[in-house]
């Protein structure tokens, strides 16, 4: 005769690999569906509220000056030394390469670790990670945000 505490046992295993089953099949309907649609009119009004998530946008991409971004755009890279990670502030033009997406009413800043001047003055679907970085403007410091690309693909 089975034990009381066997039946038990057996009745959370069963229920535990379920669980995991459909933790699994949640995890992959997620990453199936991708990242959320956010208009740049979303973007440019509420940017902290998707900072550091991923999402896809579209508009019209438009050419940066280098020498004006080079000269306002600024992000962060953290350098190990030996003993420690220092933090050193770097023009946003010496890691990437820097355009704006142009929707209706608004226009995001999208940087990109490769060259996108095929897609220039095309529209295009844009699938990144809002970033944050300082802006100087005026002598003055402040924050703003830009889209790091993963993903281009024209519409």
């Amino acid at each position: 005769m089975t034990d009381w505490a066997d039946i038990i046992f057996i009745t959370l295993f069963v229920v535990l690999i379920g669980l995991l089953v459909a933790g699994v099949a949640v995890m992959v309907w997620v990453e199936v569906q991708g990242p959320e649609y956010v208009s740049l009119d979303e973007i440019a009004s509420n940017p902290a509220k998707w900072l550091g998530k991923k999402i896809t946008t579209d508009g019209t991409l438009k050419w940066v000056d280098p020498a004006i971004a080079e000269d306002t755009f600024i992000i962060f890279i953290p350098i190990y030394t030996g003993e420690g990670i220092i933090v050193v502030p770097v023009p946003i033009t010496e890691k990437y390469h820097v355009y704006t997406l142009v929707g209706s009413n608004s226009t995001v800043l999208i940087a990109s670790e490769e060259s996108l001047d095929a897609y220039l003055d095309q529209r295009v679907r844009v699938v990144g990670t809002v970033e944050r970085m300082d802006v100087r403007k005026d002598g003055r410091v402040g924050r703003g945000y830009f889209i790091k690309v993963e993903k281009v693909e024209r519409l």
